[in-house]
């Protein structure tokens, strides 16, 4: 059963209110998220906003109707624009914030958020003011718990987001570039098994520049990359060996077009029983293939 949550974009010009979770949470410690909460048996979302806000922050808010909904595996949440407010923003709950901070959009960018769908939601309720109806966000389209390729109680979210914002950090983008259902794909080093071509990220920022740099080498020209996907991995207690960020580290697919000029072959996949069937990004590219 999905747990319900009521979460506040919380506005002062153009600046919205982030809460750092506690490091010391179990869930998703140490990132910026909403000020919010769970919704409680009998209580409406508004109501639970309402009693969330005066607890967390010491303030009564006036907030307007829900602008989004956002609905993944995990949970269901209401998100409410509040423009007014009496009282003073506080941290009136310390032992689940750390810090409070108003960030514009473009700080909120570089942050590390808690969830994938907080920065479109974001840039799309502040760039209408919040007035706009609904649309799709970014789609987790499969998860695997306790994924094998991870330290053990960790999971591995595969997640939809064409031309969405580039999640950060990223280890490495993968390149996909298509004829029909047929995908193209070259060697990886150290194995020869075949794979979409793949470049880890120096810097660990959104993977962009480095998705650029990758299609140029594959395609021979300069080329457009638009965002697919990514593989996220979530991962609270890493271990020894464990290379990637944590609790969160993105894996993403980019695509552009073009004809390759290097090495390669092109494999179907719509073949569940072929080799690509069990790359982590396959969900991604088949659900982009359908859609």
């Amino acid at each position: 059963m999905r747990d319900r949550i009521s979460a506040a974009v919380l506005l002062d010009d153009d600046r919205v209110l982030l809460c750092l979770r506690s490091r010391s949470r179990g869930w998703y410690p140490g990132v910026w998220d909403l000020p919010g909460g769970h919704v409680e048996d009998g209580e409406s979302p508004a109501a639970a906003l309402t009693r969330e806000l005066r607890e967390e922050l010491g303030i009564v808010a006036h907030a307007d109707g829900p602008a989004a909904r956002v609905v993944t595996d995990d949970y269901e949440m209401d998100v409410f624009v509040v423009r007014t407010w009496d009282g003073t923003i506080g941290n009136r709950a310390p032992g689940e914030h750390d810090d409070l901070a108003f960030v514009t959009l473009a700080e909120a960018a570089r942050l590390e958020l808690a969830d994938v769908n907080l920065l479109p939601l974001l840039t799309r309720v502040m760039a209408t003011g919040g007035g706009a109806a609904p649309r799709a966000m970014p789609e987790l389209i499969a998860t695997i718990r306790d994924a094998p390729w991870l330290p053990p109680g960790s999971r591995a979210e595969a997640v939809y987001a064409p031309a969405g914002e580039a999640p950060a950090p990223t280890g490495l983008v993968r390149l996909l570039v298509r004829r029909g259902d047929h995908v193209f794909c070259v060697a990886r080093d150290g194995t020869g098994k075949l794979d979409l071509p793949t470049r880890r990220v120096p810097g660990l920022d959104d993977g962009r520049s480095t998705a650029e740099l990758l299609a140029a080498d594959v395609l021979g020209r300069p080329a457009d990359v638009t965002l697919v996907g990514f593989v996220r991995n979530v991962v609270d207690a890493p271990g020894a060996g464990y290379p990637w960020p944590t609790p969160t580290a993105h894996f993403s697919v980019w695509a552009a077009h073009g004809e390759p000029t290097v090495d390669g072959q092109w494999l179907s996949l719509t073949d569940r029983g072929g080799p690509l069937h069990d790359r982590h990004w396959w969900p991604i590219a088949r659900h982009a293939g359908a859609a």
